[in-house]
């Protein structure tokens, strides 16, 4: 690879988030640069990544609201079966909206509190806050409470997937769904995001994965547009050029290391 493709590519996938930074999608950035006989040909995809959707609920849901990994699963569980966690997810005959499919009256909650928030009611980040809201309500506050309750086990999930489902969700057939949903939690979210401890700090891992990618890059941005409300430790985990707070100079920097792979940022 030439410097020439590798500024490119790191140029245009700045570009690149800080557009998705501001769009109502979490996704992955594809760029593809090309040498021609006239120069370098960048092409710049943007794509929806069901997995980068989750790494970030799973996040709020652990980092800002409290829950344990058994908890989380089991929301999520619910989450993939309402929308297959597409925030813009439209459903029961246009009257069912987002990640948790808020119909009528809390659809138009989810709304006006974004509004009034300064979210975006078509976001991860927008949903996720009114979520928190809707649950601290005295109606739902037993099911707060009650995820805050279960065990960090397999079991765990499957208690929070069931009871997520029965008394918040609530589908068709919803007492042989919750038993469903309930297994989701156990055997898919479970082995892949269950955990009793949390990966140690360190720079760059914004969303606290264990790793530094893209979408750290990603979360840095959407907190410089004010599209994501970062907590103390993730602002911290950002701040790679040691300035204090984060910028773009910071997601340039978590870019060059997934692309090129450099060892330390100016912060260690």
């Amino acid at each position: 690879m030439t410097k020439r493709t590798l500024h490119t590519k790191i140029t245009a996938a700045v570009c690149c988030l800080l557009l998705a930074a501001g769009m109502i999608f979490s996704g992955t950035i594809s760029v593809y640069a090309l040498e021609t006989g006239s120069g370098v040909l960048t092409e710049v995809r943007y794509e929806v990544n069901v997995e980068a959707n989750k790494q970030e609920i799973f996040h709020y849901l652990t980092n800002n609201m409290g829950l344990n990994s058994a908890a989380a699963c089991g929301v999520m569980a619910n989450i993939e079966r309402e929308c297959d966690f597409d925030p813009t997810a439209v459903g029961g005959g246009g009257r069912s909206y987002g990640l948790c499919q808020w119909t009528d009256s809390r659809q138009t909650g989810l709304k006006n509190y974004c509004s009034s928030h300064g979210y975006d009611y078509r976001t991860i980040n927008g949903q996720m806050h009114f979520l928190e809201y809707e649950l601290s309500d005295s109606y739902y506050s037993h099911i707060l409470k009650y995820l805050r309750s279960v065990s960090n086990t397999a079991q765990g999930a499957y208690d929070a997937g069931y009871y997520w489902c029965y008394h918040f969700e609530q589908p068709g057939d919803y007492p042989n769904v919750s038993v469903t949903r309930g297994n989701l939690a156990k055997n898919e979210y479970w082995p892949v995001f269950g955990r009793t401890t949390t990966p140690a700090f360190q720079y760059g891992d914004v969303d606290g994965d264990g790793t530094v990618s893209v979408l750290d890059a990603l979360m840095v941005l959407k907190q410089v547009v004010g599209s994501a409300s970062l907590s103390q430790q993730q602002i911290k985990a950002g701040d790679v050029d040691g300035q204090g707070g984060i910028g773009v100079s910071d997601a340039l920097l978590i870019l060059k290391r997934v692309v090129n792979g450099q060892t330390r940022f100016p912060v260690e």
